[in-house]
């Protein structure tokens, strides 16, 4: 099976999971784990994290910040108002910081064209006239090349897939494998000889596979509050 847009490895996970590189017995189940996993983490952040081009259609929000869905943002390919061509540094700024975040800077603001309602004109919405075209994300762990002076994934390189995130998605896939293996998963509570087990309920992201340990980490990277 093919990992796709996958957070870690299937070598990564063997080592987590102390399977020697030689045994194959597992690499299915791995490689399925591993795809589920990434699915799971990128839906609980709500971003796809993999280097790629996104089209966006935006309303404008009158204020001098633009959020985009994806970041950290590499490059802005095209971007205009109501069909207008917008430039950089005259129309827009894209610093460091605010590239690292996932924003775009415009200093009189984006202004808004609302839409209205009613008798009186109730401000109920604002028309979606931005138009961009952005390349972000990150480079993911099998981002390889036999050319190092191409682009590619490096292991806590700053345009590369955060530790945490790879190291989170190594945990749960080898956490599921385990409980795959010992034909434990949905277990509760197992008692013998005086040794117990019970698996952690984790409440608040319980639905989304998402440990609230490992939450507290991924929240991190991702968008909560709408600047």
């Amino acid at each position: 099976m093919a990992v796709i847009n996958a957070l870690t490895t299937l070598a990564n996970a063997k080592i987590v999971a102390g399977i020697p590189s030689s045994v194959t017995t597992y690499d299915a189940t791995l490689e399925y784990l591993i795809n589920k996993v990434s699915g799971k983490i990128r839906n609980y952040l709500g971003r796809t994290l993999a280097r790629s081009t996104t089209t966006e259609k935006l309303p404008a929000t009158s204020r001098q910040y633009l959020i985009l869905k994806e970041w950290p943002i590499v490059s802005i390919t095209s971007l205009s108002s109501s069909d207008t061509a917008l430039t950089l540094n005259t129309d827009y700024r894209l610093d460091a910081q605010d590239m690292a975040n996932g924003m775009v800077y415009r200093e009189l603001g984006w202004e808004p064209r609302v839409l209205v309602t009613g008798l009186v004109n109730d401000i109920v919405a604002a028309a979606r006239t931005l138009d961009i075209v952005y390349v972000a994300g990150y480079y993911l762990p099998a981002d390889v090349t036999t050319t190092p002076a191409d682009p590619h994934y490096v292991a806590g390189g700053a345009s590369s897939l955060p530790l945490e995130i790879s190291g989170i998605a190594d945990e749960m896939v080898v956490s599921a494998w385990l409980k795959i293996k010992r034909q434990s998963e949905g277990l509760k509570a197992y008692s013998e000889g005086g040794i117990s087990f019970t698996f952690q309920d984790y409440a608040n992201t319980v639905n989304m596979g998402i440990s609230d340990e490992h939450a507290v980490v991924l929240n991190y990277y991702k968008r909560t509050v709408i600047a």
